[in-house]
């Protein structure tokens, strides 16, 4: 479906990937000028993207699926680490018929872009990080001795404590209150694999 010039509307779709089905949502018209990827941080999903892509949808078209195992993607049956999240988006984009696109990627998104443009580099035109994390090795054994996997009922007992931090220290973009909530829920579906996103970005070794 082809879009004329001016027309964002967000669409939801999926589309085939490596480990079952990625979601993804869309918007912009298509052929005019490259195509503009946009990866999520983890936990989430594309649905932190909505309203960017409303509005860079105007001239392009604009896609931000969810990872596999965050958002409404099928998940893989073990950590991939970010070569893998890579390949998988890779992947999915060759399927969508992307072509040469640009990536906008958020915390571990945009680690996932910086592998995307290593593993093929003459697809991935330019990449946008919101946040480029790059951790010493303590700062590595640390984080790492933190990470958990915790049961459903483990996770709904520590939303007391989670929810206030994530409302008013964490998500300061926007002033909208249910949108806030459904970015938070989305990062405490799937418990047992939600971690590993996080995970694989801390360990990647981006200064390199």
């Amino acid at each position: 479906m082809t879009l004329a010039v001016g027309s964002s509307r967000v669409r939801r779709a999926y589309a085939p990937g490596p480990y079952g089905q990625i979601h993804y949502r869309r918007s912009g018209p298509e052929g005019i000028r490259s195509p503009l990827l946009l990866l999520h941080s983890c936990p989430g999903s594309g649905y932190l993207f909505d309203g960017y892509l409303t509005e860079m949808g105007r001239d392009r078209s604009v896609i931000a699926p969810d990872f596999p195992g965050f958002g409404m993607s099928d998940a893989p049956p073990e950590a991939p680490g970010i070569e893998g999240y890579a390949a998988a988006i890779l992947e999915f984009e060759t399927v969508l018929g992307l072509g040469v696109f640009d990536v906008m990627g958020y915390h571990a998104g945009g680690v996932v872009a910086v592998e995307m443009a290593r593993q093929q580099p003459n697809v991935v035109r330019k990449i946008v990080m919101i946040s480029a994390p790059v951790f010493t090795a303590r700062e590595r054994e640390d984080i790492n001795a933190r990470f958990l996997v915790h049961t459903p009922d483990e996770r709904a007992k520590a939303m007391d404590k989670s929810w206030p931090i994530f409302k008013s220290q964490f998500w300061k973009m926007g002033t909208d209150a249910v949108r806030t909530w459904n970015i938070y829920l989305d990062g405490q579906k799937n418990p047992e694999v939600s971690s590993w996103g996080l995970r694989a970005a801390v360990n990647y070794d981006l200064a390199a």
